[in-house]
């Protein structure tokens, strides 16, 4: 029997269970069903569950992986004993997917549970690439307008000593950065 398994605490917990129930002539627990019924007593709070529903009823993907969001809500809706149809399952889920991937999500085709989980990964992944391909090409602009706003304070610096000649110089410089630009972003846009 699992009460073999007890240790510490528990273990003398459930010797002073048995005890009592002889001194009260009661039949032993024997059975698997009978001692989870005298253990959740004694050690799950009677808040317990409505925690746990609160829980679930306010859980949100937020930071975490569409796969560990996922995880998260199963684990809450197995301890709660939460039985549900799929779709009601599915809808929960959905709804507490970060925008952007829900966004994405919606339009695509899902018959269960496991399918919906499998077009949130994809569609998190794309969000993901999506970012990463904004990030660069922010960078990039950053960059193309710092070095513009200190092409121009170093061309008007220069302006007074000989315009003329800077002028041609700082015209060059911009052809050939500009040149150096639209190269990168071609080549990231092949890619």
């Amino acid at each position: 029997m699992a009460s073999l398994e007890f240790e510490g605490y528990a273990n003398v917990w459930w010797e002073e269970v048995n005890k009592k129930r002889e001194k009260e002539d009661l039949a032993p627990i024997d059975t698997w069903e009978e001692m989870q019924e005298v253990m959740h007593t004694r050690f799950v709070p009677t808040h317990h569950k409505r925690d746990l529903f609160n829980k679930l009823t306010q859980l949100k993907q937020s930071y975490k992986s569409v796969e560990e969001y996922y995880k998260e809500m199963h684990m809450t809706m197995m301890s709660a004993n939460v039985d549900e149809r799929e779709e009601q399952t599915m809808a929960r889920f959905l709804n507490g997917l970060n925008i952007p991937v829900k966004r994405i999500v919606e339009f695509l085709p899902y018959k269960n549970m496991v399918e919906l989980l499998h077009q949130a990964t994809t569609a998190e992944r794309q969000v993901r690439e999506d970012l990463a391909s904004a990030k660069t090409k922010t960078f990039f602009a950053a960059r193309n307008a710092m070095n513009a706003s200190s092409s121009i304070k170093n061309t008007s610096a220069l302006a007074s000593k000989d315009p003329p000649k800077q002028a041609r110089k700082h015209h060059q410089n911009n052809k050939l950065q500009a040149g150096a630009i639209n190269h990168v972003l071609q080549s990231f846009h092949r890619t």
